[in-house]
């Protein structure tokens, strides 16, 4: 019985050395990979940056060999990489643009179909059921004449029971 303690004890030991010894062998194999990836990025890098600067080279050096004087090759230099970047730019924009409009459009598609289940009244004023002018449950009723108070009733294009924002101070 303490012969079986004893070799238990030290079963133990064994198991939790052996993931301490695998724990360390994980880490090192780690490190090892992390310093042979940033080597070789680093070393990619270098070869884009050296390839672009030998193809700038080549560009200058083509428009020297013209004669060409400095403010045309200024000019050439800023021409091949700005108007990439504003059509880049416009580009951005215009599909900045189409997804607003089709988000609006889509928008509008969802409230006509919300109004049409009879979810929201298509005047905004969020009562489910009743006419217009009544209040709808748990509201006070405007008075005539009266609006309803800003954040009461279901806002246009905002779905009965959504969340509104709490008020900033």
């Amino acid at each position: 019985l303490e012969e079986e303690r004893r070799r238990a004890k030290q079963d133990e030991m064994y198991r939790q050395v052996m993931h301490v010894h695998q724990g360390t062998v994980e880490s090192y194999l780690e490190s090892i990979l992390t310093e042979a990836v940033e080597t070789t990025a680093k070393k990619q890098a270098m070869m884009e940056a050296n390839a672009k600067a030998s193809f700038l080279n080549d560009i200058v050096d083509g428009l020297e060999s013209e004669h060409v004087s400095e403010d045309e090759v200024v000019k050439d230099l800023v021409s091949s990489f700005l108007l990439p970047e504003v059509s880049r730019s416009d580009l951005r924009t215009q599909l900045k643009n189409d997804q607003s409009r089709l988000v609006a459009a889509a928008h509008e598609e969802l409230l006509k179909a919300v109004v049409a289940e009879g979810m929201a009244d298509p005047k905004g004023a969020g009562a489910k059921e009743g006419k217009p002018g009544e209040a709808a449950e748990g509201e006070k009723p405007a008075e005539e004449g009266e609006e309803a108070p800003a954040g009461e009733g279901a806002a246009e294009g905002q779905a009965e029971g959504a969340e509104e924002p709490a008020p900033t101070e």
